[in-house]
């Protein structure tokens, strides 16, 4: 679900730029707008403006590729906008952790006769790092250390990305050690632990 939160937010970002751009280039548009007939198989282009109607003939290619653009621009700018307003209500109305609510706002006993099908992300770091202390104590790391990185806890890691998943962990509340972060499997679980809460 994140990703969809995450896709929105991008095209709204994007959305927010060609609404300026299309805004630029409609002010310096020429006055006006193009009408069009057709006869015999060609087109005819009319100016129309403060309520006249004027031919423009093939001199006038540059007004007419102009006063089309115009109202393809503001054709895009209207479509542009529309999506904008649905993209703001999908932003404001969007909260991703609404389902996980669900089990934590049940009273303590409810808790213990459900599992959960989506659980709050405090709740799977902490059976995370429970189950995977338990595993380092049980095959304690036996590779050397290439270097050392000390986590804002003071704890020492043997690499940056470790270093950066700790500091995370800390933030979110959950304390970490180098028992837990010292195996190379422990510490790819932990990454996608981490990817599966930011990007999935």
């Amino acid at each position: 679900m994140k990703n969809m939160l995450n896709m929105a937010l991008e095209e709204f970002e994007a959305n927010q730029k060609l609404e300026s751009r299309l805004e630029q280039l409609l002010k310096k548009s020429p006055e006006g707008r193009v009408e069009m007939t057709v006869a015999n198989g060609r087109p005819k282009f009319y100016l129309i403006s403060r309520g006249d109607r004027k031919y423009l003939g093939r001199n006038k290619a540059g007004l007419i590729q102009k006063l089309i653009e115009k109202n393809y621009y503001k054709q895009l700018l209207r479509e542009t906008r529309k999506i904008q307003t649905t993209l703001k209500r999908f932003l404001n109305d969007y909260d991703p952790e609404a389902q996980s609510h669900v089990y934590e706002q049940l009273h303590v006993f409810r808790k213990e006769q459900v599992t959960p099908l989506v659980m709050p992300f405090r709740d799977y770091a902490e059976k995370w790092l429970s189950e995977h202390r338990a595993r380092a104590a049980a095959n304690p790391n036996t590779y050397p250390k290439s270097g050392e990185f000390i986590t804002n806890n003071g704890e020492v890691v043997r690499s940056k990305s470790e270093k950066i998943i700790a500091d995370l962990l800390q933030r979110l509340g959950l304390i970490i050690s180098e028992e837990t972060l010292a195996h190379p499997l422990q510490t790819r679980d932990l990454e996608n632990m981490i990817r599966r809460f930011f990007f999935e």
